[in-house]
C-alpha cells in the first residue's frame, strides 16, 4: 500500500510539472525582458518583477513600475502586456502595477491567457501568442 501512495504521489508531481508549476527559466527571463522593455520608457524611474510558481499558483509574473509622469501609466501597462503576449514563454498570468514615486498605485492590470478571460482581447490587440 505504501508503494501505491508513493507511485500516486510521483504521478501527481509529474502531472503538476506539466501544468507549469515548477521553476521555468524562460518565464524568469521573460520577467527580466518585460522590466527592460518598460524601463525603456523615459517616464519609468524604476521597474522590477516577481516570478511566482507552485502548486497553488501555477506560473505568474508580477511587474511593478514606478513612473515620474502619471499620464504614461497606460502606455507602461500596454508595453508590459504586449511584451508578455508576444513571448513564447509558458506563463499564463501577468499582473502589472504602475505606481508613482510615493508608491501610490496609479494603474493595475491582471491578464489571464484563457479563452474565457483576456485571450480574445489580447489577440485582437497583439495577434496570437507564439507557439499557441
Amino acid at each position: 500500500m505504501r508503494s501505491l501512495y508513493c507511485a500516486l504521489f510521483l504521478l501527481l508531481l509529474t502531472a503538476c510539472g506539466e501544468q507549469g508549476v515548477s521553476f521555468d527559466a524562460e518565464v524568469d527571463e521573460l520577467g527580466k525582458h518585460i522590466v527592460d522593455a518598460v524601463k525603456a520608457d523615459a517616464a519609468v524611474s524604476d521597474a522590477s518583477y516577481r516570478y511566482e510558481h507552485g502548486l497553488d499558483r501555477g506560473q505568474h509574473l508580477h511587474i511593478t513600475a514606478t513612473v515620474t509622469d502619471p499620464a504614461r501609466s497606460d502606455q507602461v501597462v500596454d508595453t508590459a502586456a504586449k511584451t508578455f503576449w508576444q513571448s513564447p514563454a509558458r506563463v499564463y498570468h501577468l499582473t502589472v502595477t504602475v505606481q508613482d514615486a510615493s508608491g501610490a498605485t496609479l494603474s493595475t492590470r491582471n491578464i489571464e491567457d484563457a479563452a474565457s478571460f483576456d485571450r480574445p482581447e489580447m489577440e485582437r490587440s497583439y495577434g496570437p501568442r507564439p507557439g499557441r
